[in-house]
């Protein structure tokens, strides 16, 4: 690769990671306003919805989602990170081949 294209591959891989990091950055923000405000109190169901199982039905769907984001936090920072290695190795291997 020329130092041209080395650069642009470098430059891309950190831009992608950036807009990794940004993804993490709205789930990490969804997982907050969820854990603020989407919760119903008892009182929002009558005794027949919640005997039927809604009070928990909504319950379990709001902790599976959670669990579902928080794992997107998790997994989209992992990315960025891998992806900021591989510019950083291609970096490396660019000078040691060029003898810098």
């Amino acid at each position: 690769m020329t130092d041209l294209d080395t650069d642009a591959v470098v430059g891309d891989l950190r831009l992608d990671a950036t807009r990794w990091d940004n993804v993490s950055g709205e789930f990490s923000r969804a997982v907050t306003m969820m854990s603020e405000g989407a919760t119903l109190p008892f009182m929002s169901f009558d005794g027949i919805t919640h005997g039927l199982g809604a009070t928990t039905a909504y319950n379990d769907v709001l902790e599976r989602l959670r669990t579902l984001l928080e794992g997107g936090v998790a997994e989209t920072a992992r990315i960025a990170e891998a992806l900021r290695g591989t510019a950083t190795n291609i970096e490396t291997a660019d000078q040691d081949a060029s003898g810098g």
